[in-house]
């Protein structure tokens, strides 16, 4: 009964638990526990739903696979970042900025760029919507980057934690980028990570499910 409950549920640690509290027989552990792994694992093989999601499924509702992982926070922030940053200094006349925003060879107009001091450590973010309209760049062309760089500190990842704690602090600010420092040298930046590069994880996972499904029908359509 533990082991068809469990194959039902996909719950089989909770089978074993029911069990025991109805027996009270602590030598029945091992035993059930090796049933109801067991009955998980043809369950999953061969149902593509269990019990508790089944009902959904038919109304149409896409349902993932159970006890998933978060995709996020699976992987960390120098897995999905890009590397090759490009950073601007605080002295950059705003003429040379123009031309990088609004450059029209691909790969070299970004929407914002970390911006560095004379020593190269991380300053601030400057980015397109900081920058005045672009029918002002030959009349504001004198200025430069620190003249129009966000006043408010840098907000910024690091490399070893996870894309889900990045994710939430770029929500949390409301900016679509953070720049990636060092975690031994804060103002070093080794990288940039973008709302492009949240979506990649994302991507990930959606791309492993799907290789799953396509593995799940060919089963199903052998197995009938």
């Amino acid at each position: 009964m533990a082991a068809v409950f469990a194959g039902a549920t996909r719950a089989p640690l909770t089978s074993v638990v029911f069990a025991l509290e109805l027996t009270h027989h602590a030598t029945a552990f091992l035993p059930l526990l090796i049933a109801c792994a067991v009955a998980d694992l043809v369950s999953l093989g061969l149902l593509k739903h269990s019990i508790m999601t089944e009902k959904i499924a038919r109304r149409g509702v896409v349902v993932g696979h159970e006890y998933e992982l978060d995709s996020l926070a699976q992987h960390t922030v120098a897995q999905m970042m890009t590397a090759d940053v490009k950073t601007v200094p605080m002295s950059m006349p705003l003429r040379r900025l123009f031309e990088m925003v609004y450059a029209s060879e691909p790969g070299l107009k970004h929407q914002g760029y970390p911006v560095v001091d004379d020593a190269g450590c991380l300053s601030g973010v400057v980015t397109r919507s900081d920058l005045p309209d672009i029918d002002l760049r030959e009349d504001l062309g004198w200025l430069v980057v620190a003249d129009v760089m966000s006043p408010r500190s840098a907000i910024a990842a690091y490399p070893e934690e996870s894309v889900r704690e990045a994710a939430e602090r770029m929500l949390q600010a409301g900016v679509g980028r953070l720049p990636v420092v060092s975690a031994d040298s804060p103002g070093r930046v080794v990288g940039i990570l973008s709302r492009s590069d949240v979506l990649k994880a994302l991507a990930r996972r959606a791309e492993d499910e799907h290789k799953r499904e396509r593995l799940m029908k060919t089963f199903e359509r052998k197995s009938a």
